[in-house]
Parts: structure tokens; C-alpha cells; sequence
């Protein structure tokens, strides 16, 4: 696998009203990227961002951050959460309960994506996943998409007022 470049990177705020900036972010860079289809990776993100918030210091902690990173290989895209890890918990697929409210996040990742895996080290913990390639070319709707994101490229500060406009993502509450 060839990585082709960066498509783009976030850092949040370690807060479930962060997992709407997050998938907002994935979905805007792979559109403006020609990704057609995206819903799986929102999908997907979605579910990572919330286990970070859940289950890591990065949700724990009062100025925790989780970091969100595209980028394109060869006949895919890779996204990766990154959070500040936890030393109790390790991620891995759960057996849902049909019944339960949870559960199910590393399962749809594993049904959906065509590999995902993790990797830790001191400072913190990335879950990725990848989905191989959509792009067919870019329609018109998507022509007019890139070039707003032209005429607005800085989606970091876009997400900051989305959250309410805090000046630092570690201000928040």
C-alpha cells in the first residue's frame, strides 16, 4: 500500500458534541478529495470518535483532544482517530447485544471497512480503518463543493465555530 497524500487533519475537543465536526470534517476532505460516496466513512467515524470519547483519556480528561487524520493510498482512503489512550481498555470487537444500546462500533467497523487495526504508543492509542476507492470522476454538485472549500479552505476554524466558537478546542467545557 502507497500512501498519495494527505488529505487533510483536525484535532477536537475530546467531547461527544465533537462526533458532528468530525464527521462534517471526513465528509467535506474526501468530497473535495472527488469521493462520491462517503456515508460509510461518517459512518465510521462516527463510531470511533465516540468510543475515543468514551473510553480514553482523551474523553476523560478536562482539555482532551482526539485527532482526526485522511489520508490517500493506492486504491483507498485511510482514516485514523487518534486519542490519548487508556491504559484499562484496549480496543476490540465486542460481541453486541441485540437488545443493547452499545456495543457495536469496532463490529461495524470490521463489517464495513476493508482492513482497520490499531496502533498505541506512549502518548496515545490511533484506531484506522480504510475504504477502498469511490471516486468516479467528480459531478457537478461536487464541482460546486470543491470550490467552496476553495473559497474557504481553513475548515479548522469553520469547526471551531461549530462548536460554539471557542478560540482554543482545550477552552471547552
Amino acid at each position: 500500500m502507497t500512501t498519495l497524500g494527505l488529505i487533510g487533519t483536525i484535532h477536537l475537543p475530546g467531547r461527544a458534541l465533537s462526533v458532528h465536526v468530525a464527521r462534517a470534517f471526513v465528509r467535506e476532505a474526501l468530497r473535495a478529495d472527488g469521493w462520491q460516496e462517503v456515508d460509510e466513512a461518517e459512518l465510521l467515524v462516527s463510531e470511533l470518535f465516540t468510543n475515543a470519547v468514551r473510553h480514553s483519556r482523551s474523553g476523560s480528561r478536562p482539555h482532551g483532544l482526539v485527532t482526526l487524520v485522511v489520508t490517500e493510498h493506492t486504491g483507498s482512503v485511510r482514516i485514523e482517530v487518534i486519542d490519548e489512550g487508556s491504559p484499562e481498555r484496549v480496543p476490540s470487537v465486542q460481541d453486541a447485544d441485540v437488545d443493547g444500546d452499545g456495543g457495536r462500533g469496532l463490529w461495524l467497523v470490521e463489517q464495513i471497512a476493508s482492513t482497520w487495526g490499531v496502533r498505541e504508543n506512549l502518548t496515545g492509542r490511533a484506531v484506522w480503518f480504510e475504504i477502498s476507492d469511490s471516486r468516479s470522476g467528480p459531478v457537478a454538485g461536487d464541482l460546486a463543493f470543491i470550490g467552496m472549500l476553495e473559497a474557504e479552505p481553513d475548515f479548522s476554524e469553520r469547526a471551531g465555530e461549530m462548536l460554539g466558537a471557542w478560540s482554543d478546542p482545550r477552552e471547552m467545557p
